[in-house]
C-alpha cells in the first residue's frame, strides 16, 4: 500500500507504535518480523558453516532488516522502539564475516560502488 494511502487509511499507524505482539492489518507483528529474520539469517550462518551453503551469498534487502541483523549480531536485545545502529544508505553495502567462528560486521554502509558510477 502507498504510504500516502496507508496514512488516510490507518492514521497514527506506524511500526513502533504497534505493541510487540500487534500485527498491522493483513500484515505481521513486530515480533514475528524481527522472528523471521533471526530464524532465516541463522539457519543462513548455520548453512554456510556446515558448507551446506556457498561461503559467499548476497543478500538484498532493506535498511529495517539490516538494523535487525546488526542487533542479532552485537547480541542485544531488539524491539519496534529500538533505535537504529546502522546508518543505511540506499545500496549502502554491509559485510559480515566469520571471524574464528563468530559472525561480525566487518563493513558497514560502505557506498564506495556510488563514487565509481558517479564518476562514469
Amino acid at each position: 500500500m502507498d504510504n500516502k494511502d496507508a496514512l488516510i487509511k490507518y492514521p497514527g499507524l506506524f511500526f513502533n507504535t504497534l505493541e510487540m505482539s500487534d500485527r498491522y492489518p493483513n500484515g505481521e507483528s513486530p515480533s514475528e518480523f524481527y522472528n523471521r529474520i533471526q530464524s532465516a539469517f541463522l539457519e543462513l550462518c548455520n548453512n554456510i558453516s556446515t558448507e551446506m551453503e556457498e561461503d559467499d551469498v548476497m543478500i538484498l534487502t532493506h535498511g529495517g532488516v539490516i538494523n535487525v541483523l546488526y542487533y542479532i549480531l552485537d547480541n542485544i536485545k531488539w524491539t519496534n522502539k529500538s533505535p537504529k545502529l546502522s546508518k543505511t544508505s540506499t545500496t549502502g553495502m554491509h559485510k559480515i564475516e566469520n571471524i574464528e567462528g563468530k559472525w561480525k560486521i566487518v563493513m558497514s554502509n560502505s557506498v564506495e560502488h556510488l563514487h565509481y558510477y558517479s564518476e562514469i
